[in-house]
């Protein structure tokens, strides 16, 4: 007898983006196509993290063979704004809000000339494919938002509304119910 429900795969995430979120978000994902999902669906609130491990989110998430909803629940901020992105369908609470900044490195100890080059030019690799990134996932947005300013020095703090004008989110601000039967898990 075939087995035709729906399954939805569903993760709490709340914390900081680091290697161990990556880790496990990825794990996530590839127990969910081992059990045969058919939908993922995402509620994040994060104020960021580092960027190389929500490059690495992104990267999994999309790579993965099946719709992605991601849910701004709270607070979506920095590096956490790319996890969002990966969602083909992103979704706003009514009091949410997203923060997008200046990308930057904490250095240690003594930099010499010599040493700035391949950092700032790591810097600004990673400018241009957040602003990628961006660009391409926000394109069916009604207004254009220079995110490089921000990556590059400034610094905004995007309410749900200007969100969903800008294809941040792909639906308008609403108070966003979480699939009934999805298997969740929570991370915090």
């Amino acid at each position: 007898m075939e087995n035709n429900s729906h399954r939805i795969d569903a993760l709490r995430f709340v914390g900081d983006i680091n290697n161990s979120a990556e880790r496990m978000v990825c794990d996530w994902v590839n127990k969910a196509q081992i059990h045969n999902s058919q939908e993922l669906f995402i509620q994040i609130s994060s104020l960021g993290g580092k960027i190389e491990a929500a490059f690495g989110i992104y990267e999994c998430l999309r790579a993965a063979n099946m719709p992605i909803t991601t849910l701004c629940a709270g607070n979506v901020q920095s590096a956490a704004v790319l996890f969002y992105l990966a969602g083909d369908t992103r979704l706003v609470g009514l009091y949410s809000q997203f923060m997008i900044h200046a990308i930057g490195q904490k250095l240690d100890g003594l930099i010499t000339h010599a040493a700035l080059g391949p950092f700032i030019k790591s810097l600004s690799k990673d400018i241009k494919r957040y602003g990628d990134i961006f660009k391409e996932r926000t394109q069916a947005g009604k207004s254009v938002f220079d995110v490089n300013k921000c990556l590059c020095g400034g610094e905004a703090y995007i309410d749900a509304a200007e969100a969903f004008r800008l294809g941040l989110a792909t639906a308008p601000p609403a108070d966003h119910k979480v699939p009934q039967g999805a298997i969740w898990r929570e991370v915090f």
